[in-house]
């Protein structure tokens, strides 16, 4: 089967996900009304009735409510004990039960796969496995809720914007909150996956990728989409976010029909950057260049040379990544949330500073000219050898200076003789010839060493390359596209991005995608991005791992990533997901607002290449749902086989099911 990718593949590479941590420092107030709908949603009713226990070694249940389910829909918690002999044996009492419900006798795993609304009150007992067991019991109620109304695209329909619908997605101010707006003009909170196609890297112990899986499992890649969409939107997502593949997309052109059932999703596959610097379409004379192949480091285009931005509008006039001779498919799509334009793996010096080099120290380090270069890997003829980004910081300098470069010399404590070149690049004394090496060049990550006139030059600059770069960015797209909000980079960036950088891109983005990173100083590091800004934002790039719950457990990545939450069952990563989306509705800024309009999953599938089980299902597509990811073989409920995994997996779905539903019913009633 043939599955179509949505992003040209340049040089036949999966680039893998960009992950840095997250953390989020501190307790946040909850806003009125939405603290009481928060605090319902994880704590529901209260314990009615005593806890009681029997014996002399203090086993208590932990739980003391049990959070609320969604009528229709499945639900899944896990009770807690403690004291005792550890081995707890589980079982409910209660003479009336919901039929669906079930209690896991060794887990404590509370779950349903469908509940119908109401107030249940339930009597649960746990054992210990002390001889004889000693025991405690526990009365609690589960409240079932009803689900909230949504218009076709997943706006609530409790909330409707006071500027109306506008036909595209936008977004609006709801009291001290920012949402997107559904073209129909209802709130939205983005709750959507990342890589929702058949191009997850690795191969699993049997020898075979995702893609051969899927490929095996259905008719056709029109089948697959429609399935995993079926699948998502059951689990309570309601968005497809960046990397998703084309057959996935709201798109119809003559060849590729659109899979229904329709969710919003991005166009991110404009890839200004990369294709420029790869001259993919053949459009320029010369491949942009990559300003930091002199230094052995990928990568970032030369944004100052007139082939970026030609490149850029040629893109967008032709929309020869996308719906290529059907550019109405994608430009008027009321599907389509925004635009995204780049990845951060081809913007070396956007992300962290702490592993990200200083583009104004590169930019002064790097040769004036080039003939060759390198882009992931790949070497790349320039027939145009003029660097212009370095012509480009020469001129800043020389405006700043007054043309003296007496002066310039005695603010940064140089010696260059020129500010052009003299004696050839790495050994003459112009400004030009600048390789990275005197002694009054500092850290190129920190700028440490340089003196503060030299520091405060270099990062103006930067402002200035950040500046060029997203002014082209927006401007290529609006010449064909007004009515989509751009996004920008796939990930711009958090507080520990460069404020240079985040202050230019805030110019011309209408949101950010937020990855954001630990800062010792930082008290609130993800509200500092908004102050500093002013931009509300989609938050990403943060991971959930269950890796000795899952097919991933024999062979498990031995350095996960920073950004990671790690837990022992998948159970516990539902969990842990719900926990930290209800921490970003709670987000606020030194404004009194709450700037974060959704979250972005990675991703749809694990991956074997990272060792790591990222995803909502497995490679063989099971999805951890406790009936899918098992060693016996079965039928889902659209009547495609599953099962056939190694071990019997456990279920993460109902707790992350649960936690985006309530995120929506806590907004729907908060307003």
């Amino acid at each position: 089967m043939r599955l179509i990718n949505r992003r040209l593949q340049t040089f036949r590479r999966i680039e893998n996900p960009r992950r840095r941590p997250w953390p989020l420092g501190r307790q946040f107030s909850f806003p009125d009304p939405i603290l009481a709908l928060l605090a319902l949603s994880t704590l529901s009713l209260s314990c009615s009735g005593v806890i009681s226990s029997s014996g002399s070694h203090n086993l208590t249940i932990q739980t003391a409510s049990l959070p609320a389910a969604l009528e229709g829909h499945a639900y899944s918690t896990i009770l807690q004990a403690a004291g005792g002999r550890p081995g707890y044996t589980w079982k409910i009492t209660s003479q009336s039960v919901p039929s669906d419900l079930t209690l896991g006798a060794a887990s404590g795993q509370l779950s349903a796969t469908t509940l119908g609304g109401g107030a249940f009150n339930l009597k649960v007992q746990v054992a210990d496995s002390a001889s004889p067991p000693h025991t405690a019991s526990a009365a609690l109620t589960l409240s079932v809720d009803p689900v909230p109304q949504t218009d076709q695209y997943g706006g609530l329909l409790s909330m409707a914007s006071p500027s109306g619908a506008t036909g595209f997605f936008r977004m609006d101010k709801f009291g001290s909150r920012w949402m997107l707006v559904t073209p129909e003009g209802h709130a939205y909170w983005f709750l959507g996956v990342a890589l929702v196609s058949s191009g997850t890297p690795g191969i699993d112990p049997a020898g075979k990728s995702y893609s051969q899986y899927i490929g095996a499992k259905y008719a056709n890649s029109e089948a697959w989409a429609t399935q995993e969409k079926n699948r998502l939107l059951s689990w309570g997502f309601n968005a497809l976010s960046w990397g998703a593949g084309i057959t996935t997309t709201s798109f119809s052109i003559p060849g590729n029909p659109a899979a229904q059932p329709m969710m919003p999703h991005f166009n991110e596959h404009i890839s200004f950057a990369l294709h420029s610097m790869s001259n993919t379409g053949g459009f320029l004379k010369t491949p942009v260049k990559n300003i930091l192949s002199p230094l052995k480091i990928d990568s970032f285009p030369d944004v100052f040379d007139p082939a970026f931005q030609q490149y850029a509008f040629w893109a967008m006039a032709t929309n020869m990544h996308g719906t290529i001779g059907f550019p109405d498919a994608e430009y008027k799509s009321p599907w389509v949330i925004g635009f995204i334009t780049d990845e951060s793996d081809e913007l070396k010096g956007f992300g962290n500073w702490q592993t990200h080099p200083h583009l104004g120290w590169m930019v002064l380090a790097t040769a004036p000219t080039l003939t060759t270069g390198s882009v992931l890997g790949h070497t790349v003829s320039y027939s145009d050898p003029t660097v212009y980004s370095k012509l480009a910081l020469r001129d800043f300098l020389i405006g700043r200076y007054g043309g003296d470069i007496h002066a310039l010399n005695s603010a940064w404590k140089g010696a260059y003789t020129t500010w052009n070149s003299s004696g050839g690049y790495g050994v003459g004394t112009g400004l030009l010839d600048e390789n990275g090496q005197h002694s009054w060049m500092g850290d190129k990550h920190s700028l440490a060493g340089e003196t503060a006139a030299m520091q405060q030059d270099l990062n103006d600059f930067l402002f200035q390359i950040a500046k060029k770069y997203y002014q082209i960015c927006h401007d290529a797209i609006r010449s064909v596209d007004t009515n989509h909000l751009i996004v920008g980079p796939d990930v711009v960036g958090g507080p520990d991005t460069r404020p240079e950088v985040l202050m230019a891109a805030a110019q011309y983005l209408d949101i950010f995608l937020v990855n954001a990173h630990h800062q010792t100083d930082k008290v609130n590091p993800v509200a500092d991005t908004y102050n500093l800004t002013g931009k509300p934002f989609l938050s990403a790039s943060k991971v959930f791992l269950a890796l000795p719950d899952s097919p991933l457990a024999a062979n498990p990545t031995t350095n996960p990533s920073e950004n990671a939450s790690l837990s022992n069952t998948q159970a516990e990563r539902g969990q842990a997901y719900a926990r930290y989306v209800q921490t970003l509705l709670q987000l606020k800024g030194s404004d009194g607002t709450y700037p974060v309009m959704g979250f972005s999953w990675w991703a749809l599938a694990d991956n074997f290449s990272e060792k790591a089980n990222y995803g909502l299902v497995t490679t063989r597509d099971n999805a951890y749902n406790g009936q899918e990811a098992v060693t016996r073989y079965g039928v889902d409920p659209w009547g495609y086989r599953v099962g056939g995994e190694g071990a019997n997996y456990g279920n993460s779905i109902s707790g992350i099911q649960n936690a985006n539903l309530t995120t929506l019913r806590a907004l729907a009633a908060g307003h």
